[in-house]
């Protein structure tokens, strides 16, 4: 017998020996029946959430998806919601329908959240709002924090959708009026509301 032909004779019994001693005959009464499959239920369940699509973005245009969404605050509410907010600025603005009425245009901060009101002598309109916390809601309920699943919720032109886009710009179909929702991290970071007030 070779060296050669000697070699691969040991080999051939090793290898056969460590096939045999690898084979398990007894059944683990644990494992009978079948197994859970973890990997599709993990699956499933990424499923149920909605996603963000980073770098997506859309617009939807409606009035009454508008007009349910458009903020009502005032000054004093929006003062009592954020108690540490501050009127940064009053500018008194005659009024151009009214001869001799004088407004004013309000603007407040709360850190990197701004609102601007036109304040009429009876009433506040929301001119322009930008919010990067919670605290308060837009008319539908909708507010910073949320999870895009709980937006979809908010929103009906997106509920059961399994995504949504990073940005979203609602507005009004005729009137300069819109709100943009921005994701980060799969939560709403960002609502820019732009109102109209003439």
């Amino acid at each position: 017998m070779t060296y050669r032909s000697g070699f691969l004779a040991v080999y051939t019994a090793l290898l056969m020996s460590l096939c045999f001693a690898c084979e398990n005959t007894e059944r683990n009464p644990q494992t009978e029946g079948p197994a859970k499959n973890t990997l599709r239920d993990s699956v499933e369940t990424e499923e149920v959430a909605v996603k963000v699509l980073a770098g997506d973005d859309t617009t939807l245009e409606s009035n009454s998806l508008m007009n349910s969404m458009a903020p009502k605050w005032s000054v004093q509410e929006v003062l009592r919601k954020y108690p540490e907010a501050e009127i940064t600025n009053k500018e008194a603005v005659p009024n151009r329908h009214t001869d001799g009425q004088i407004d004013t245009l309000i603007t407040i901060k709360s850190d990197s959240t701004i609102f601007q009101f036109y304040s009429l002598q009876d009433r506040d309109l929301l001119q322009t709002a930008t919010l990067s916390k919670a605290g308060i809601a837009l008319g539908n309920g909708l507010e910073v924090g949320m999870t895009a699943e709980e937006v979809t919720n908010h929103i009906e032109p997106l509920q059961g959708r399994k995504a949504v886009p990073q940005s979203i710009l609602i507005r009004a179909e005729q009137a300069p009026t819109s709100i943009r929702l921005r994701f980060r991290q799969n939560r709403l970071s960002y609502i820019d509301y732009q109102g109209y007030v003439d």
